[in-house]
């Protein structure tokens, strides 16, 4: 680790390195916001489409250094050049124009902490900017609705402030509040044991927790509320995905009612039995739909970094150029 860590004085050598420290970053990448459930489709075939010509360029520099002395060959590459090209043409055929977004998730360095002496918005702002960070899996079903429950409070608290404030910032933070009852509503019918979302939980109800000490009536910055809008509405998406993935993957279940015959009198009895099941057809069950409705909305998408495309056109371009040199193909 302390070799991927220092840089190198020779120009080759940093090269590598770089790409070496890249590689291990990946880990983090999948972990943080690369996840199953959390890219689009258009996303994971831009990532399919980066993965096939990451490792041309890794196939061809290992054939170009094969006479080096010490140097050891990829092992089982028998029949990539075929894998790659196929990821590269399905990826490309599908995907149409690539969404370089990508290149805004991944894993990212933690949140400096925020000063004591900062006001307490801003103190707000940053416990659902860590709740937010902290949805990257799928939470429990009884985080689930422990999260639902206090995001619908939080909205009610940040609506009672802006009232006076931004009259509009307050009427959208009341229409979140009522959407998060009706998704809270429809979270009944559903269970499962698995999943995490401890530290989701806390941050939530730490938001809610230093909003409260803020009075009704106390002057707060309109371009905080602003902030704690898009914030609010990029939440309402990763809980619809953890939702949507949770039911999928078979992390969530549905309570189903078992019909059963009084075997004394033959009766159906008055009470019956509820168990709990894996969804049968993707997307049918009511709190998936009420989901849809309530908590999807039209994130604030930033513009793909300017270098998105420039760089991915540089390695195109290296990987797929062939000098001649004596007759010799490198």
């Amino acid at each position: 680790m302390s070799e991927l860590a220092s840089p190198q004085e020779i120009g080759i050598l940093e090269n590598w390195r770089r790409a070496a420290k890249a590689a291990a970053l990946a880990e983090h990448d999948l972990d943080g916001g690369l996840g199953g459930g959390i890219l689009t489709h258009r996303e994971w075939l831009t990532l399919v489409g980066d993965i096939a010509d990451i490792t041309k360029a890794l196939h061809i520099l290992d054939h170009r250094y094969r006479n080096l002395p010490g140097w050891e060959r990829l092992k089982g590459v028998r029949g990539l050049d075929q894998h790659i090209n196929d990821c590269a043409t399905h990826s490309q055929a599908r995907y149409g124009i690539p969404d370089y977004n990508i290149d805004w998730r991944g894993w990212h360095p933690p949140q400096p902490e925020i000063s004591p002496d900062a006001d307490t918005i801003t103190h707000v702002l940053a416990a659902e900017h860590r709740l937010l960070s902290s949805l990257t899996t799928v939470p429990s079903m009884a985080n689930l609705r422990h999260l639902l429950h206090s995001q619908r409070e939080l909205s009610n608290l940040a609506a009672l402030r802006a009232r006076d404030i931004a009259p509009e910032q307050a009427a959208q933070f009341r229409r979140r509040e009522q959407n998060l009852a009706k998704v809270s509503r429809a979270a009944r019918a559903a269970g499962g044991l698995a999943g995490t979302g401890a530290s989701a939980t806390q941050h939530s109800a730490d938001a809610t927790r230093l909003l409260v000490t803020i009075p009704v009536g106390a002057m707060i910055d309109v371009d905080a509320l602003r902030n704690l809008d898009k914030l609010f509405r990029h939440v309402d998406n990763a809980l619809h995905r953890a939702i949507e993935h949770g039911f999928n993957t078979r992390i969530y279940l549905v309570r189903n009612t078992l019909p059963r015959i009084d075997p004394a009198d033959g009766l159906q009895p008055h009470q019956a039995r509820q168990i709990f099941e894996p969804l049968q057809r993707e997307g049918r069950t009511p709190l998936i739909a009420v989901a849809r409705r309530s908590l999807r909305a039209d994130p604030v998408r930033m513009a793909p970094p300017g270098y998105a495309a420039i760089s991915r056109a540089d390695l195109r371009s290296a990987v797929n150029h062939r000098r001649r040199t004596g007759g010799a193909t490198f």
